[in-house]
């Protein structure tokens, strides 16, 4: 219900595109989104729809998009939850490309909503921040985790610690493999 959604994802939607070549050779747009007021995330090509239902709120959508056919994208939960998914092409029926998702793996990332999700596939690794205050750095193939960055202990702010309002809402990883985090505070909206 509209209750139960933080008023951060009220009003935004999260997208993301992805590109495969399809049958006939020709690339494939597909178009990743999430934050509806329902459990769920939408994939959609230029000929379908497909509506995935998941146990939480889907606060993030990423596609990793590490070459020009490349079929995984990746979803954050409100409980934490990280997934990783695939675009499954199928046979084609007249000319009309039809498609499938499947889950290929997932785990409990955060005690906290997943508030952004980063990928650097040249070092393959992927970095997810929480309103938890946290940062985690892990593994893309497996989801091993490297290193976890705690906010409130780097920054040393009581305003940052004691704030629920003020989390990480996004991230960039830079050739150089400095870290650049961009804080939110969203309580002008009270």
């Amino acid at each position: 219900t509209l209750e139960n959604i933080d008023i951060l994802y009220r009003t935004n939607y999260s997208i993301s595109l992805l590109s495969l070549i399809n049958f006939f050779n020709k690339p494939e747009i597909f178009i990743l989104t999430c934050r509806y007021y329902g459990d769920y995330f939408s994939v959609q090509n230029s000929n379908e729809e497909i509506k995935v239902l998941c146990e939480d709120f889907v606060t993030t959508i990423v596609s990793r998009n590490s070459n020009k056919n490349d079929n995984v994208f990746y979803t954050g939960l409100k409980n934490g939850k990280l997934i990783k998914w695939e675009i499954i092409l199928l046979m084609p029926q007249k000319k009309e490309t039809k498609f499938t998702i499947k889950e290929i793996n997932h785990i409990y990332d955060h005690k906290s909503s997943i508030t952004c999700i980063e990928i650097d596939n040249i070092k393959e690794i992927i970095v997810t921040s929480g309103k938890d205050k946290y940062i985690h750095i892990r593994k893309l193939y497996n989801f091993e985790i490297l290193t976890v960055i705690d906010l409130t202990y780097c920054f040393g702010n009581d305003i940052i610690s004691k704030s629920q309002n003020i989390f990480p809402s996004l991230i960039k990883i830079s050739d150089l493999n400095c870290i650049y985090v961009l804080l939110y505070d969203f309580s002008d909206y009270f």
